[in-house]
């Protein structure tokens, strides 16, 4: 679990009853024009290159960070929640080179705005530039705690998983040998049955049954041996459409579940369509289980950011606040039958890949992001 930044030094930086109402002020006047400074600020990133690396490319998430931090509340309670949320939803704005850029741009902008805005101010612009600067300074101490406790937790998690993939992998050989031999005699019963004009419904039931198993058991030895591998990327052109229409093949999802599909036309993407393949697939067979069988899967793929994105939302019961921030830990699962291992094998090939999986919260179900960098 990630731990919070020190209250004690946000407390140390909160700005006092009076600088909190000149910084309100100050943003009575100015709030017109803070869309246009979060628009300078995204370009001002991008042109040094830092929005590549990690820095806010979404101009509306920066425009609210603004409003945060010249509105307040700037209790160091609000200040970490606030920043842990930022840690949890935009993860790319979280590269701590890109948030001192992001903070010190915004200061340079705000400073400027002042010094226009209240130059015949009574008091000057001087006590609402100081309280600027105790706003700002909370602010990016803040999410410099959240960003150093998540990437340790990150580590804790990598870790974790590759413990758990040294045992998976002679687990996973041993197993490999009996599952093959199970499938390759279901098949000479199934041959052998119809021969004999004995292979009514009730067997043919029977036997699919230990079909879906042993593709299910064979489906967990695969994500044990990844865990184990953690072999990169083997890149090549990949086209998106092939690509969704194989994973939802795999996925076999339910008669009950009525999943509807969108890739943008043209659309590619430079990675390894395996391994990709593998993380659509299993969101899709999350989003199924999650429902219980019986719903609606909406699957979408499109440009997005620098990269394209492929979204899987369900209209299940959605994922407990307590447990979103575990979802992609090893062999953290939910599921009676499931292992744990699907979320964090998908996590590590986006980031394989330079690009990320995310949980998003939707008004109902779950939502989940695979954003991945163009080459």
């Amino acid at each position: 679990m990630d731990r919070a930044p020190d209250l004690r030094v946000l407390d140390e930086l909160r700005p006092s009853a009076d600088a909190g109402a000149r910084l309100r002020h100050f943003h009575s006047l100015i709030a017109p024009q803070l869309p246009g400074v979060a628009r300078e600020l995204v370009g001002a990133l991008t042109r040094l290159g830092s929005a590549s690396a990690g820095a806010p490319s979404d101009d509306s998430a920066l425009l609210v960070w603004l409003e945060a931090a010249l509105l307040g509340p700037h209790d160091a309670e609000t200040v970490t929640a606030r920043a842990r949320e930022g840690a949890a939803s935009v993860e790319r704005g979280l590269d701590e080179v890109a948030l001192v850029a992001t903070v010190g741009l915004a200061r340079s902008r705000l400073t400027e705005l002042a010094l226009d805005e209240l130059a015949a101010d009574a008091a000057g612009p001087g006590p609402t530039l100081q309280a600027l600067g105790l706003a700002l300074d909370q602010a990016l101490a803040a999410m410099l705690g959240a960003s150093r406790a998540r990437a340790l937790e990150r580590s804790r998690v990598d870790e974790r998983i590759a413990a758990v993939g040294q045992v998976a992998a002679s687990i996973g050989h041993e197993l490999r040998n009996p599952l093959g031999v199970i499938d390759s005699s279901l098949s000479l019963i199934r041959r052998q049955l119809t021969r004999a004009g004995a292979l009514d419904g009730a067997v043919v039931t029977l036997l699919d049954k230990i079909e879906v198993e042993v593709v299910i058991s064979g489906r967990i030895i695969t994500n044990l041996l990844d865990l184990a591998r953690n072999r990169p990327p083997r890149r090549q052109q990949v086209d998106v459409a092939a690509l969704v229409e194989h994973a939802i093949e795999l996925a076999a999802l339910g008669p009950g579940v009525q999943l509807r599909w969108e890739v943008e036309p043209g659309l590619s993407l430079s990675g390894d369509p395996d391994q990709i393949c593998g993380v659509v697939t299993n969101l899709l067979v999350n989003a199924g289980d999650a429902m219980g069988g019986a719903g609606g899967v909406c699957l979408r793929a499109c440009r997005d950011d620098g990269g394209l994105a492929i979204t899987v939302e369900d209209e299940g019961p959605g994922i407990p606040p307590e447990d979103a921030e575990r979802i992609f830990d090893a062999l953290f699962t939910t599921k009676s039958k499931g292992t744990g291992l699907g979320l964090a094998l998908g996590r590590r090939v986006a980031a394989a890949h330079g690009g990320l999986l995310v949980f998003e919260r939707p008004a109902r179900g779950a939502r989940f992001r695979l954003w991945l960098p163009d080459a």
